[in-house]
This record gives C-alpha cells, structure tokens and sequence, in this order.
C-alpha cells in the first residue's frame, strides 16, 4: 500500500511512501554496499577537518539507485535588498515518481558579490539539486563517513577546486586555458536570439579576457545543458536555460 503524504513549505510533498516493513537489514546491507563504492571515487571538500560531498558525488550516489536530480529554470529574487536567484529541484526514481524536493539561494553576497548574473543562478539551480539529493539519500552520506551538508551549501571558495580549512577565494593560477571548441561555443552563444542583453553584454566581456577551461564549461552547461556518456551514447541530464527559452511562444 502506497500513501502520499503532503509536507508543509514544500520540502518533502508529493513523497511516495511505502507503508510496508522492508527489511531493515536488507537495506542497510544496500546503503553500506553504495557507501563503499562511494568513498572509492568521491573526492570530497575538506573544511575545518571535516569532509564534504560535492554535487557531482550526490549524483552518482542517485545513480546507484537508479534515481535522477533536476532543478526548474532560476527565478531571479531579490531579499532585503540582496540580489539574487532562486531553483527549486526535485530527485525522481525510475518510474519517474518524485521523491524529494527541495528550494535553494544563491545570492549577491560574499564572494558571489561580484560574479556574473548566470553564475549565481547555475549555483542556485545546483545548490537545489544537491539539497533534493540530500534529503532523498542522506542516509547513504552518512554510511559514508561524510558530512551530510553538500559542499555547495558551505562557504567555500566558488568553484570548490581547492580544499581548504579557510574561506578565502584563492586564484588558482594552474588553471587551464578554455579549449578552441568551448571558445567557439561561447562566441555562437553571443548572436543567440535568446539572451537577454546583459547576458550578452556580459558574455562579450568574458570573451575580451582569458576565460579558464573550467569557466568555460560552467557557462556552455548553464546556457545550453549537462550531458554525460553513458552506455555507449551521449544522455543530457540537465537542461539549459536556453532549451526553455527556445519552447516559449513567439
């Protein structure tokens, strides 16, 4: 028997429960075989001597279970005068159910202050990903020796590439260079009919200075989707903001 139970301010609702015992040590005995082939691959964020998943880490833990996380297009916010963007994201099972939701922030503030506008709101849609996948397989993180927080949720220096116990923004100066392809990519991107005018305005700056490899893959994944090789063929696993743009009536 399946029962749906309603959660207040929108964390949990729409939560298929299965109100039949399963046996507990069953599924320990699953959590524990996930956890361990978690900790074989993840690469955690330390900070102050404890470690931190990352969203890609959150993701593959869904994987295990054959469960996915999407997040809505970023709805731009603006709270006590503090600017910013807001995601709300959602984790479903196989059968496409969903199973966890979850509403996030990214906001005009700290080291985000002066970041460009589709940077705080690919971070809000992740931040929403992360918390969803959190609250569907927290259990997992904890088996795992983690804490349950996701990294992106931590104030860390923005693009988690170093581990550190301070909450400095250090440059990192082995950045590699954007590739010729994303470069190209990126310059198309400006001519779209489909970006606001700061965002070109913005974009075009970018293209005036050295843009990292890392930078670069940011903004095509905001802009145009995530996709992944997975069983011999290319899947996307996350939609761009263009691709709802581009379904909207003329």
């Amino acid at each position: 028997m399946k029962q749906t139970l309603p959660v207040k301010n929108g964390v949990m609702n729409n939560l298929s429960i299965q109100t039949t015992m399963l046996d507990p040590q069953q599924k320990l005995d699953q959590g524990k075989a996930a956890a361990k082939a978690l900790m074989s691959v993840a690469k955690p964020i330390s900070i102050n001597g404890k470690s931190y998943l990352r969203f890609e880490d959150l993701q593959l833990i869904a994987a295990f279970f054959q469960c996915t996380a999407g997040s809505s297009d970023p709805e731009f916010v603006e709270i006590e005068g503090i600017k910013g963007y807001k995601a709300n994201a959602c984790v479903r099972n196989k059968e496409g159910t969903v199973i966890s939701t979850a509403s996030a922030y990214c906001l005009r503030e700290g080291h985000w202050i002066d970041r460009e506008n589709f940077s705080l709101a690919s971070m809000a849609q992740t931040r929403s990903a992360a918390k969803a996948l959190r609250n569907a397989f927290g259990w997992i993180i904890t088996l795992s020796g983690f804490e349950a927080t996701p990294a992106e949720e931590m104030p860390l220096n923005s693009d988690f590439s170093k581990q550190s116990d301070d909450f400095l923004e250090e440059p990192n100066t082995d950045e590699e260079p954007a590739t010729h392809k994303q470069l190209n990519l990126l310059s198309k991107l400006v001519d779209s009919p489909y970006l606001e005018n700061q965002e070109r305005s913005e974009l075009s700056e970018l293209l005036m200075q050295d843009i990292s490899k890392t930078k670069a893959s940011e903004i095509i994944g905001y802009y145009y989707g995530v996709n992944v090789f997975r069983d011999g063929e290319w899947v996307k696993i996350k939609d761009g903001v263009l691709d709802s743009r581009s379904n909207l009536p003329d």
